[in-house]
């Protein structure tokens, strides 16, 4: 099976096999030889492209299935080396000017975002994009930054320096900027760390000075490495708060989904200003640990337009990685009837990636199916989907059963090929389906390999092309006996 690597694409081609009933071929690979964490269905054919992280050494292998899913051994190994990407570089910044929190489209070429190995720096201040693909980035001006060069790294290799200079507003005191440069959306999720500019006794008030995580931001407000991904804010004590500017779009009922940890309680306030008047006492619970995250929610009657979401703390000895506001009958419920709505109250932008344990709100028959009572893994929502912490982080739907099924909405940004990357695990292998609806009218059946446990994670790859705008998409299950705990769409 000769490989050929350019950049970080890797193109395999091979022999077919003359048996009369092959109906595909699988590759399998990884970075140590002879054994493979990554394996995609390619489908019928003898030759395939697909992507990896460069500056590694590859071992990859092939096996043939025949039309009653029996695999093949696997071919001979063969090794390659995938050499690093091109070096990126910035050809323009939109706007060259503004202060914190401002949002600079940055374009160029080689921008291709690795995870954990690119980053994006204000005059050597940290800075986490919002958007971020091969030609441009989309990144508010981070607390602290100063007038100097923006520079993106990518797998080690530097860009050339685009000048930026931060103007007055939004780094110290004065008024109250959001800090992405506008209001975050509700429905929707802010992120914790997010809070807005302004310093302290205007966006924050903390009774320590300094970051005593020092994550993210140049501020008093106490921020982490939060096990599930992203930042929390920690360290908390009585009395501190922060504020968050939102644009509720429409008037009306929702449900408020606080992602917390504690290790022996607490207590906290929620309000929103100006049109909707609110403020909530909210109980946490103990969850055995500062990185041991749960969800509590409350209903909220809001009024529409911009206003502040306050959090308080009326205890401290609690962390909160982030705020989601959803439609009434969202977030962590999502048993109740009703029509079909996305679990954060917007669709998930594609290419991204949707956490399985996220599928729609709407209920049994609507958002999901489900032949059990209950949750039997008891974690995260009040449905009758199954769902369980996961290993790699995060939460997974486990003891699923043949016919079992799960809604997501997604928003395609622009139609044509893509790749659909199922996060796996099977104790004996599965099938199921994979299908997008409306523009794209894709019903593909996928095979699971075994992994060895519940808990031994595996991706399988999918090749789709689907059309642009919002759809759903829904995972079958053909014959259970699978995890899944997230689908990447590139």
């Amino acid at each position: 099976m000769p490989a050929t690597a350019r950049a970080t694409s890797v193109t395999a081609s091979w022999n077919a096999n003359p048996e009369p009933d092959i109906a595909g071929y699988q590759i399998s690979y990884g970075i140590v030889s002879n054994v493979y964490t990554t394996t995609i269905d390619v489908g019928n054919v003898t030759s395939y492209s697909f992507s990896v992280t460069g500056g590694l050494t590859y071992y990859f292998a092939l096996q043939a299935y025949d039309t009653m899913g029996y695999l093949s051994p696997y071919s001979a190994e063969v090794a390659v080396l995938v050499p690093l990407p091109l070096g990126p570089s910035l050809s323009s910044l939109s706007p060259a000017s503004g202060s914190i929190g401002t949002a600079v489209t940055m374009t160029g070429a080689n921008l291709l975002s690795l995870l954990g190995l690119s980053t994006v720096t204000f005059n050597g201040v940290p800075a986490t994009p919002t958007a971020w693909s091969a030609t441009s980035i989309v990144v508010p001006v981070p607390a602290g930054a100063t007038t100097g060069n923006v520079v993106v790294t990518v797998a080690g290799l530097v860009s050339n320096g685009a000048p930026f200079t931060v103007t007055g507003g939004g780094g110290g005191s004065g008024g109250l900027p959001s800090f992405a440069g506008t209001p975050a959306a509700v429905p929707g999720q802010i992120d914790a760390a997010n809070f807005d500019n302004g310093g302290e006794g205007v966006s924050y008030h903390d009774t320590t000075a300094g970051n005593s995580g020092g994550q993210f931001r140049n501020a008093d407000v106490d921020i982490e490495a939060a096990s599930e991904g992203g930042y929390d804010v920690g360290w908390t004590a009585p009395g501190e708060w922060l504020n968050y500017t939102v644009n509720v779009a429409s008037a009306g009922t929702y449900t408020v989904n606080l992602r917390v940890a504690s290790p022996g309680g607490a207590s906290m306030h929620v309000g929103f200003n100006n049109a909707s008047n609110v403020w909530n006492v909210v109980s946490i619970p103990n969850t055995g640990g500062w990185q041991n995250w749960t969800t509590v929610s409350f209903s909220a009657t809001l009024g529409a337009g911009t206003q502040q979401l306050t959090i308080l703390f009326d205890t401290g000895g609690m962390n909160l990685r982030s705020v989601g506001v959803s439609s009434s009958g969202g977030g962590s419920g999502g048993s109740g009837g009703g029509g079909l709505s996305p679990f954060s109250g917007s669709a998930v932008p594609i290419p991204g990636t949707v956490q399985a344990a996220n599928f729609d709100n709407g209920g049994e028959g609507i958002a999901y199916h489900d032949s059990s009572g209950g949750n039997s893994g008891g974690q995260y929502r009040n449905t009758d989907v199954d769902l369980e912490a996961s290993s790699e982080g995060g939460y997974d739907v486990g003891w699923t059963d043949a016919g079992e099924w799960l809604n997501y909405t997604v928003n395609v940004t622009s139609g044509g090929n893509h790749t659909v990357q199922l996060r796996v695990a099977s104790i004996s292998g599965a099938t199921m389906h994979v299908g997008f609806n409306t523009a794209s009218n894709v019903w593909k059946t996928v095979s699971i390999p075994n992994t060895g446990g519940w808990q031994n994670w595996t991706t399988v790859s999918v090749p789709v092309t689907i059309g642009a705008g919002v759809q759903q998409i829904t995972i079958l299950f053909d014959t259970g006996g699978m995890n899944i705990r997230t689908i990447t769409v590139n």
